[in-house]
């Protein structure tokens, strides 16, 4: 956070571009469920209380973003960039669970409302992650962050929770009855079949969405 090294690193450094936000994110994600349970906020210690502080403000840096920013322009945070746009929601999500602070709950709520609406009017509900290309697992991810976020102001993503389930179990749909971990955002056409990383991420959100 200091040193601004996110605006430094080259994007193809994978571990230098995604690894803090991706990280950060996990950790609020285990903490949430390990200090509330999902339910209601209850007290820490100061020590964690500090380390999910200072993960919200990585999240939250914009030099953090640097990379998906050189990839999309100046409107990184109003399209697609769907895998950075669903970091941020789902860890400021799981961050208002854990603590009383809402200082990023407005930053939240928007991108919230965009990208849902921007999901929702999308063909087959597929948005890239990058330019050109499009992950549905990560997709599966989003609605997932749209959900939990949805729940801190009483808004509901149900249909588009049944849109992307049912591209999932449908056209993206591979021989070996797992959902394709690339596709065409724009045609729906798999790219490539089932894999270990995509699917393990499906597992984690989809009987949670398919519970709504």
């Amino acid at each position: 956070l200091d040193s601004h090294r996110g605006e430094l690193v080259s994007e193809h450094d994978v571990a230098g571009t995604e690894w803090p936000i991706f990280g950060s994110t996990l950790f609020l994600l285990a903490a949430e469920e390990l200090f509330t349970g999902g339910k209601t906020f209850e007290p820490m210690n100061p020590a964690v209380v500090s380390a999910v502080r200072k993960a919200a403000q990585v999240i939250a840096d914009p030099a953090t973003g640097s990379w998906v920013r050189r990839k999309w322009g100046a409107d990184y945070l109003t399209r697609e960039n769907v895998f950075y746009r669903m970091l941020l929601i789902m860890g400021f999500a799981a961050y208002e669970r854990l603590t009383p602070d809402r200082q990023y709950h407005d930053f939240m709520t928007r991108q919230m409302r965009s990208l849902a609406d921007e999901l929702q009017r999308a063909p087959f509900h597929l948005r890239d992650d990058y330019p050109g290309e499009c992950y549905p697992h990560d997709v599966l991810w989003a609605v997932a962050a749209l959900q939990r976020a949805g729940r801190l102001d009483g808004v509901r993503h149900d249909a588009l929770i049944r849109g992307i389930m049912s591209v999932l179990n449908g056209k993206l749909r591979t021989p070996h009855d797992l959902p394709a971990s690339e596709a065409s955002s724009r045609t729906g056409s798999i790219l490539q079949g089932a894999r270990g990383c995509n699917s393990s991420g499906i597992l984690i959100v989809a009987a949670e969405l398919d519970k709504q």
